[in-house]
């Protein structure tokens, strides 16, 4: 994941949301220091259909903290950007998962007949077009 690094850099304070039940460190579903009514973004290097990301804002906002923003790497344009709006959280992304495809192509990195394949595994929400789906860039 791209947030110690990130949150060492910018010497910022770093919480992270276990999965229920994990039972490990402290406990807690919420480790890590900050103030509670803090404002809080949340760094994840991929979103999907964003079930994640809107379980950890969910256990963020029940611990007293604010959440209104995800930055990810990639959008994989799964619904995830839906996902998060319906929960009051924005998504940006630094790329999708069709810019990225675009990109590897252009370089010749990947054999059309792969594009196809990650293009086909892509959700509903994309039938509308990639440009349509593609939303506020970080």
């Amino acid at each position: 994941t791209i947030s110690s690094p990130l949150a060492i850099m910018l010497k910022k304070p770093m919480m992270y949301v276990r999965k229920e039940g994990e039972g490990r460190g402290t406990g807690r579903l919420v480790e890590g220091d900050s103030r509670k009514g803090s404002n809080v973004l949340i760094i994840d290097d991929m979103v999907s259909t964003g079930s994640r990301v809107v379980r950890a804002a969910d256990a963020l906002r029940k611990g007293g903290y604010k959440v209104t923003d995800v930055a990810v790497l990639v959008d994989r344009l799964e619904g995830g950007r839906e996902s998060l709006s319906s929960v009051g959280v924005e998504l940006h992304s630094y790329t999708d998962i069709v810019e990225m495809m675009e990109s590897m192509r252009g370089s010749k990195r990947v054999r059309d007949s792969q594009i196809a394949a990650v293009l086909k595994q892509m959700s509903p929400h994309r039938g509308q077009g990639p440009s349509k789906a593609r939303g506020k860039r970080a």
